[in-house]
């Protein structure tokens, strides 16, 4: 018989893009983009984490009036949902 050898497994699978980027990656990069510094997003990457926000795809699926609940600034919020 022939030998048969699947390389599927020996591939590493690529992640989607959204899926590379962490929480804290996303609440940093927006962050900057706001001119705040690491510390001062560090309250809204707690917030976000210790209410279960835990992929950047569940914080986009959030509205800025869910995430301004948990006590996020209002326009942080918001380019946090676009980004």
């Amino acid at each position: 018989g022939r030998a048969f050898f699947c390389f599927s497994r020996a591939l590493p699978r690529r992640r989607a893009r959204s899926a590379a980027m962490s929480v804290q990656d996303l609440v940093t990069n927006v962050g900057t983009k706001l001119g705040r510094s690491e510390e001062d997003v560090q309250p809204y990457l707690t917030a976000l984490e210790d209410n279960w926000y835990d992929t950047p795809e569940a914080v986009a699926a959030a509205s800025a009036d869910d995430l301004a609940a948990l006590g996020l600034p209002r326009r942080f919020a918001v380019e946090l949902i676009a980004a």
